[in-house]
């Protein structure tokens, strides 16, 4: 999924399952919270390489949302401090701190990290104090639970929706070795459990050490590790721990991107009874063949069809189908297709073998366009950014975002200023309504890039957004010089 899109989807999930209405009260404003440490760019390493597990809140204090998390964040602290586990925050807004937060790359307010060992984490649980007192002594807990019966066995092997057990003869092979780093890299994911040196129990459950078992309440129920295959341990696990066709939500979403596979969508009406079950059951035989190749979900069309307009869709027909290649291109499946099991196959086969041509979305190029701010869509980006004769500066914004709304005379006046430049063009495009590279990175709106003739690395403008520092960051970039005197000359 491209960075952008991923933006977009990651904030409309968690919008969906939280409360958009954030009201903050006094009291949430002045919180007292004593048993959070307070870290600054003078102790941050320090108190970091001192606890081998902590808690961290970036936030800034002006911010809404950190605001309202500040008591239930207190809260966790007093209740983990008795368990002897620490939590802390860091105003990552404040001029002295802005080096750490850059260096852990805090994009947002707040932004919650676990630290282990030195090593952080992106906490994306609730922000609730439950929630992070439940998360916090889970963390706590080793990452490997011991079983040294067929009756913890068995219990533990129905205990979550997904299990993993690793059978060893010891504690001393490679394989074992192996087993531990993957469950401490993924714990925070999945259940994991042990039997070593059990053989009565290896025998009960048909495992022969070393090996891994991996327990799930959906699909074929059971996946073993194939004999030696250990090396391919986590691909094992990514493989087969997720349901062949799962509905795709905040609590599962990450856990996709992370997998690395292209996503096919099938966006139903959950309020249409039956619908879903038909058209899972429609795409399940191309799921299983392809499992391992393409992961498959279902989503609410009711809420997610903007989601379907951004991988090419109409987001007017239901159901309907795409497939995502995260950080590249989607492919929209033909709306005027009925998903059946003999049409949707060869388009997937299609795919696979990269003979589909991948969906563009774009706006319809302008009939005029001879303004001082050319506009490019996607299926003019080519032709007009990347004109190897010319040196062109891009702004890449969203008609929504205030900062673009701000920046818009200052920019057309930039482009008036300077129409008599030959070499030089100054245009802009809707990042939301045109699918852009994601190689571009484009995170935020607006984001201004020099494409200068026949250099393919763009250059990124983060000054000041007035007219003097523009024209003064072309005269300094530009393939070929002027001066903004020329430019008055010509004009």
């Amino acid at each position: 999924m491209s960075s952008f899109r991923f933006l977009v989807f990651f904030v409309v999930v968690v919008g969906f399952f939280t409360n958009p209405s954030i009201i903050i009260s006094a009291d949430e404003a002045t919180v007292s919270d004593p048993d959070v440490i307070v870290l600054t760019a003078t102790n941050f390493d320090q108190i970091i390489a001192n606890n081998p597990l902590i808690l961290v809140e970036f936030y800034a204090p002006w911010c809404g949302h950190c605001k309202h998390l500040a008591p239930e964040y207190a809260n966790a602290a007093t209740e983990l401090k008795a368990s002897g586990i620490p939590i802390a925050k860091l105003d990552a807004d404040a001029a002295e701190n802005r080096a750490i937060s850059s260096r852990y790359e805090v994009r947002g307010f707040p932004t919650i990290k676990l630290f282990r060992n030195g090593n952080p984490t992106l906490y994306e649980g609730d922000r609730t104090a439950a929630a992070i007192v439940s998360f916090m002594k889970k963390q706590s807990q080793p990452a490997i639970r011991k079983l040294n019966s067929l009756a913890e066995v068995s219990s533990f092997s129905t205990s979550d929706k997904v299990v993993i057990i690793g059978f060893f003869s010891d504690t001393s092979s490679n394989e074992y070795q192996t087993f531990k780093t993957t469950a401490d890299t993924l714990r925070d994911k999945f259940t994991f459990g042990e039997v070593v040196d059990q053989p009565a129990v290896n025998t009960e459950f048909e495992a022969s050490p070393p090996t891994v078992i991996i327990y799930k309440q959906f699909d074929e129920k059971i996946n073993r590790l194939p004999a030696g295959e250990f090396a391919n341990l986590r691909d094992f696990i990514t493989k087969n721990a997720s349901p062949l066709i799962d509905e795709i939500g905040p609590t599962n979403y990450k856990n996709y991107m992370d997998s690395g596979l292209p996503l096919a969508y099938l966006f139903v009406d959950l309020t249409v009874a039956g619908q879903q079950q038909q058209y899972v059951d429609n795409v399940r035989s191309i799921a299983q063949e392809t499992k391992g190749k393409i992961n498959w979900v279902y989503i609410d069309w009711s809420k997610y069809s903007k989601h379907a307009e951004r991988l090419g869709l109409s987001g007017k027909v239901v159901p309907s189908l795409a497939i995502e290649v995260q950080n590249g291109p989607h492919y929209a499946f033909d709306e005027s297709k009925q998903i059946t099991q003999e049409n949707v196959h060869p388009w997937v086969q299609q795919f696979i073998s990269g003979q589909l041509a991948p969906t563009v979305k774009s706006e319809p190029v302008p009939t005029s366009n001879d303004g001082p701010v050319k506009v490019v869509v996607a299926s003019t980006f080519d032709q007009i950014v990347k004109d190897s004769t010319k040196d062109v500066l891009v702004e890449f914004y969203a008609p929504w975002c205030g900062h673009c709304k701000k920046l818009a005379p200052t920019y057309e006046e930039l482009g008036t200023k300077l129409q008599g430049v030959s070499h030089l063009v100054i245009a802009k495009i809707d990042a939301t309504a045109n699918d852009v590279d994601p190689s571009l990175g484009i995170r935020g709106f607006p984001t201004l890039k020099l494409f200068r003739a026949n250099d393919k690395q763009p250059l990124e403008y983060d000054g000041d957004r007035s007219l003097d520092d523009l024209l003064n960051f072309l005269q300094k970039h530009t393939t070929t010089p002027f001066t903004v005197e020329d430019t008055k000359d010509e004009l």
